[in-house]
């Protein structure tokens, strides 16, 4: 996992913060891999963006850009090593509830006798150096169930498993609560610290989905050093709530 905003985590360096793409839309790849955020994150399960459309996404972000991971549709060998081959830094594999399906998503990420991806890197960039292309590709396993929690001891202990990433609506889902923002109801604030606990205690990043802003306040008290600010569709929907609410009040001064 040699990125350099990775390593900063492990090294104990602040918490990174990363925007997130839902819509399929070179433009607004490119817009946001220059406003400053220290990751970009391609979604493929809830989002009408598919792997293709990832791939073409990845090739449109300049070569200077924060790095990129993509949550995938699901625990798939295939898409991983596709995503990885055409240059994502790395993986976000959702539903993992099991060690046995963190070892399945690592496995997906590293070559014989580790793993089981076939060689073939596509992107130029990323080189021919099976040592180098397979540490590149950081694995991270998503946390978004109760089961997941009940065996997040094991989950963290996979070797190759370079972070959890929790998610908080179908973990909240799993437990019976409702998918809200913050204030966390205090059985799931409980769990998520208890996800972010294991992390810290297994030498790996702890990262999770920021649902607002006083939900990323309070995942960061609680210990998470990677947190995705909402989408690119609450970009564009404040940014533009913001700048209408502005128009209208000087209008109405103007009228006075």
């Amino acid at each position: 996992m040699p990125h350099s905003v990775f390593r900063s985590i492990l090294q104990g360096g602040p918490p990174v913060f990363g925007g997130w793409v839902t819509f399929d839309a070179i433009g607004l790849v490119d817009v946001l891999a220059g406003a400053g955020f220290d990751y970009l994150g391609i979604d493929t399960q809830h989002s009408m963006i598919d792997v293709a459309g990832a791939i073409r996404l990845l090739y449109a972000i300049p070569g200077d850009a924060p790095p990129v991971l993509i949550r995938v549709p699901s625990n798939d060998a295939a898409a991983i090593a596709k995503v990885l081959d055409c240059g994502a830094d790395g993986v976000i594999v959702p539903m993992v509830n099991t060690a046995e399906q963190a070892a399945a998503a690592v496995a997906a990420c590293q070559y014989s006798p580790r793993g089981a991806r076939s060689f073939g890197p596509v992107r130029r960039r990323i080189g021919r150096d099976i040592a180098a292309v397979e540490d590149r590709a950081a694995c991270f396993v998503m946390v978004e169930t109760a089961e997941a929690v009940e065996n997040i001891a094991d989950i963290v202990a996979v070797t190759g498993v370079a972070g959890v990433y929790v998610g908080p609506a179908d973990l909240a889902i799993t437990m019976g609560l409702p998918p809200a923002g913050a204030p966390t109801p205090t059985a799931l604030r409980e769990a998520v610290r208890r996800v972010a606990n294991h992390a810290r205690s297994a030498g790996i990043i702890a990262g999770i989905h920021g649902l607002s802003a006083d939900h990323v306040t309070e995942v960061v008290a609680d210990g998470y050093t990677l947190v995705t600010l909402v989408a690119d569709k609450a970009y564009l929907l404040s940014g533009a709530a913001a700048l209408l609410s502005a128009a209208r009040q000087a209008g109405l001064r103007k009228g006075d």
